[in-house]
């Protein structure tokens, strides 16, 4: 089973439901999972900030949350984190 992915994941890959999944590893003593566990939504962003980087090289946070409609608390999350550490954005 590979353990990186998200509970949900592996539960819709084996038909069973999440909790099944989340308590198999302590039950097999299965070794915890070593990147943090992330929302879906969290995978999604960073997908897509890894997608679109040509795209956004180059903007400030400011034109990058006007031109995409991003929230004001946007600067908060690890896309930021993600766009800031590779130098995208300003």
């Amino acid at each position: 089973m590979d353990w990186s992915k998200q509970d949900c994941e592996l539960a819709g890959e084996l038909g069973v439901n999440a909790e099944t999944i989340r308590q198999a590893p302590q039950q097999i003593a299965a070794p915890k999972p070593t990147p943090p566990k992330r929302r879906r939504k969290t995978i999604q962003a960073l997908q897509w900030g890894k997608d679109n980087l040509d795209k956004l090289k180059g903007l400030s946070a400011a034109e990058l949350q006007r031109k995409y409609g991003l929230k004001g608390s946007w600067r908060n999350t690890p896309l930021y984190s993600f766009l800031a550490c590779t130098g995208i954005i300003w």
